[in-house]
């Protein structure tokens, strides 16, 4: 009846538009709304407000509601966690939230971001905890290469990150930097200030560190590595 659109008796208003639904099905999964019902004579149609999502959103919001069916993506989590919270729908919240907590080191930059987008902000510590523990391994993943500068400046730039030589944050530096050179050499500088280079044994830098030939091209950038030597 949902899909087709018939017994109406609430109306979701979307940003392009508006969409039909029943009030008891929204009831059912929301203490709140349920509450809210209450107010209005039996009869009347309903009107519930959802302008600030985007309407693919509130679609897979509704038919999870009507099916018990949920394919959450990228694109829609965020949202779909969003919205939930503005409907008081806990079992989804749930659902998102779990989805949202099952990463791995190949998956966890997409989650990292998601929990950002969601303002889970207590989740997102904890998955940058645990990129901190696990850079050797997620340094290697193609998440990192498309790393944001600024979730790259908060990693690098931890107090959990966990790495054996400080070399190793200068080859994560240096990998990223070479992903995309020409867009982020200008942002070598700030990214290199996270590396204590004076923690770094003099051979090391002469061998390792002064072998990458763009540290030279940068008057900053070289001046750091000079400073490593007083």
């Amino acid at each position: 009846m949902w899909l087709e659109q018939k017994f109406c008796d609430t109306v979701l208003i979307l940003d392009d538009g508006q969409m039909y639904a029943h009030k008891v099905v929204f009831a059912a999964h929301s203490q709140a709304l349920a509450k809210d019902f209450q107010n209005f004579p039996p009869g009347k149609l309903l009107y519930i407000k959802l302008k600030d999502f985007d309407p693919s959103v509130v679609f897979d919001l509704t038919e999870y509601l009507y099916t018990g069916k949920l394919k959450l993506t990228e694109k829609n989590t965020a949202g779909l966690y969003k919205c939930a919270l503005e409907l008081g729908i806990t079992s989804l919240l749930q659902t998102v939230k779990q989805q949202f907590a099952s990463y791995d080191v190949n998956n966890v930059f997409d989650h990292l971001l998601m929990c950002d987008q969601a303002g889970l902000h207590e989740l997102r510590d904890d998955i940058m905890r645990y990129i901190s523990q696990h850079f050797n391994e997620i340094v290697n993943t193609k998440g990192f290469l498309n790393l944001t500068l600024s979730y790259l400046l908060m990693l690098l730039s931890s107090d959990d990150l966990c790495v054996m030589s400080e070399l190793e944050v200068f080859y994560a530096v240096v990998k990223w930097v070479d992903f995309q050179r020409q867009d982020r050499m200008t942002h070598a500088e700030a990214l290199l200030k996270c590396v204590r280079f004076r923690l770094l044994d003099p051979d090391i830098l002469a061998t390792k560190v002064e072998t990458v030939d763009w540290l030279f091209r940068q008057r900053r950038c070289h001046e750091q590595l000079v400073e490593a030597y007083k």
